[in-house]
């Protein structure tokens, strides 16, 4: 069959048939062009750009019944992602636009950052990597001893300790001291570092970490490059923003961890007080000067960091925090001999008198003297001021809860002395015996 194509009605014109042919299915076209396969390839190279040129091979056979060759294919691929991420000719060319569009859509950022530098660090402190100046540093002098000493020196925060350690080093190898003098200590050990950072990071990890994140855009066009990271700063600055608002804690979590390990290293240290919120900290035979109000120690880890050291971390004073309810009433207990009230007579010592017997140590409630038999029976005494428990052991004393047998009934005893006093009231006195004859007739 043979057809071409109609511009004015956009369809194929048919010019020639042939129905019946014996001639083998071909398997390739000259139509078949690399740019036609980045044409019908290009979502699925926008998904993977790096796609395999064998499974590019293999999709147009496929789906389309055509072979390619492996040079095709690779053309293919490589015309697809410029037609994604553009040439890069192209890009150059537009590289001054991109900035202002930069400028336009971020100015504050732009003129914040130059103000912090020039206001809060002028002279913007610098450090090398100890990694990096370790391994210029092993070429010329190598062993194991020089190597701690060097990173032992690096990571002193005191004046005293660095001098201690370069002078060990100076013993083991003088050509390694002279070497590593040569380099100002600013820019390398931890107690020439400025305090404005408030970072004791000596190696460039964080480079690290953001050169492998931005392997795949590093092969891109230069505007392609830029977006790509712009895009991954931003979902990155969005992410740890949500993780932040959902922490409730003080203090960042990192900050936070770095405070409890420090108040776990100086648990062992005694605290000595010297007034005006100083402190003197004296841990594993050395002593060490804390001022809470400037947030300093003589370590220098503290002002380093900004997070209080293993010293000052023992001596910060605990977050007040208020309790539910009432607080307790924290009154001086006074003494015995110390009037409670001045317009009221304290009863200790006081000899309480009863007002029936006239009697001193009992009152009229307790009293078994000024009362009849018949009124002690009939009011019983009401123990005021008494508890249950000491009213409970008089009844017991004198036999109150008490039964006894009385003609097959179980009586109290308080009933037996009711009935035998009912009994004499109701029979009368009993008989006197008859007097003897009078002598008179």
């Amino acid at each position: 069959m043979h057809a071409i194509w109609k511009k004015d009605s956009n369809s194929f014109q048919i010019m020639k048939l042939v129905k019946e042919h014996s001639c083998a299915k071909a398997f390739h076209s000259r139509q078949v062009t690399s740019k036609w396969v980045a044409r019908v390839f290009l979502e699925k190279f926008r998904l993977d750009p790096n796609m395999a040129l064998l499974k590019i091979k293999e999709g147009i056979l496929e789906q389309y019944e055509v072979e390619i060759s492996m040079c095709k294919a690779y053309r293919a691929r490589q015309i697809a992602n410029e037609m994604i991420n553009g040439r890069f000719e192209d890009n150059y060319l537009r590289i001054r636009d991109y900035s202002e569009e930069l400028k336009v859509s971020n100015p504050d950022q732009q003129k914040g950052l130059k103000q912090a530098l020039e206001e809060v660090i002028p002279e913007a402190p610098t450090r090398f990597c100890l990694r990096h100046l370790y391994a210029n540093f092993k070429n010329k002098f190598k062993g194991k001893a020089l190597k701690d000493l060097m990173w032992a020196a690096a990571k002193e925060t005191t004046e005293v300790g660095f001098n201690a350690k370069m002078d060990q080093i100076k013993v083991l190898n003088k050509d390694a001291y002279g070497h590593l003098k040569g380099i100002e200590a600013e820019h390398w050990s931890k107690h020439k570092f400025s305090q404005i950072p408030k970072c004791d990071m000596q190696l460039n990890n964080l480079c690290e970490v953001f050169n492998s994140k931005i392997v795949e855009a590093r092969d891109k066009p230069i505007l392609t490059m830029c977006e790509m990271i712009r895009k991954y700063l931003m979902t990155r600055i969005v992410k740890n923003g949500e993780q932040m608002a959902n922490y409730r804690g003080p203090i960042c979590p990192r900050a936070q961890d770095k405070l409890q390990l420090n108040k776990v290293e100086g648990r062992d240290s005694r605290t000595t007080v010297c007034g005006g919120n100083k402190f003197e900290i004296n841990l594993h035979g050395k002593q060490y000067k804390v001022d809470l109000e400037r947030q300093t120690c003589s370590c220098f880890k503290w002002e380093l960091t900004g997070i209080p050291c293993c010293h000052g971390s023992i001596v910060l004073p605990p977050i007040f925090k208020k309790q539910p309810g009432r607080p307790n009433k924290q009154k001086r207990r006074k003494d015995i001999d110390e009037v409670q009230n001045p317009y009221k007579m304290k009863k200790v010592g006081y000899a309480q008198k009863c007002s029936l017997c006239h009697q001193v140590g009992h009152k009229k409630q307790s009293c078994k003297y000024g009362q009849s038999a018949g009124e002690a029976h009939s009011n019983p005494p009401k123990g005021k001021g008494k508890s249950k428990a000491t009213q409970g052991r008089k009844r017991q004393k004198s036999g109150a809860g008490h039964t006894y047998d009385f003609m097959g009934f179980r009586l109290p005893v308080d009933d037996m002395v009711s009935s035998q006093t009912s009994e004499v009231c109701s029979n009368g006195p009993p008989a006197q015996a008859p007097a003897q004859a009078s002598a008179q007739p």
